[in-house]
């Protein structure tokens, strides 16, 4: 995307390669009900209508483009029955590739949610890193900070509108990272004590 506002040829390939599995593991199952959804990528790229046509051609795939809105409300979708009993509040976030999306979430009586607020910040870990960074080198002191102050900005814009942290001074407030990125640290965070452990049993 940093390149012109279109999806590039390399990155199209290999999403439709990624495709072709989820599309073979769902014949296999034999899924009737289903939905597939494109988000940021899609919603700017000049060419986002090339590539749904495309994964429609060689994965039999359906893609939908959803807004950002609809993103937002999946995600609490997704993890709403997460939320802890006792908690009043939720701050749901979604790391992409593109955009971030944070969803300030009201519990009433009987768990039941409701979004008080959201933001779409059209930066996620791809474009910030393509944009700001070096592939294969570590980012210079002075280019993180830039991309600290960037996504900083957006944050206190959501802070503005909701007083998020006046609510969090209360405690009763969960917060819940979902999709891709939180998965992928949280098995990080997982995995190293055990990698730890094997090399030092290794060792001994």
């Amino acid at each position: 995307m940093a390149n012109g506002n279109r999806l590039s040829d390399a990155a199209m390939d290999r999403t439709i390669e990624a495709l072709k599995v989820c599309a073979d593991k769902i014949a296999r199952r034999n899924v009737t009900c289903m939905r597939h959804v494109a988000t940021e990528a899609c919603r700017v790229a000049d060419n986002a209508d090339e590539f749904i046509a495309r994964v429609k051609r060689e994965t039999g795939l359906n893609l939908d483009i959803i807004s950002a809105k609809e993103e937002a409300r999946l995600a609490v979708m997704g993890c709403q029955s997460l939320i802890a009993p006792g908690n009043r509040h939720a701050l749901v976030f979604d790391i992409g590739g593109g955009s971030t999306e944070l969803i300030w979430v009201r519990v009433h009586p009987g768990n039941r949610s409701e979004i008080s607020g959201w933001m779409s910040i059209p930066w996620g870990v791809v474009n910030l890193s393509e944009s700001y960074g070096v592939v294969g080198k570590s980012v210079p002191r002075e280019q993180y900070a830039q991309m600290i102050a960037i996504v900083e900005k957006h944050l206190k814009e959501f802070e503005a509108a909701h007083r998020v942290s006046e609510v969090i001074r209360r405690k009763q407030t969960q917060f819940l990272g979902t999709s891709g990125t939180v998965t992928t640290l949280a098995s990080l965070h997982l995995e190293l004590p055990r990698y730890a452990r094997e090399k030092v049993d290794g060792a001994g």
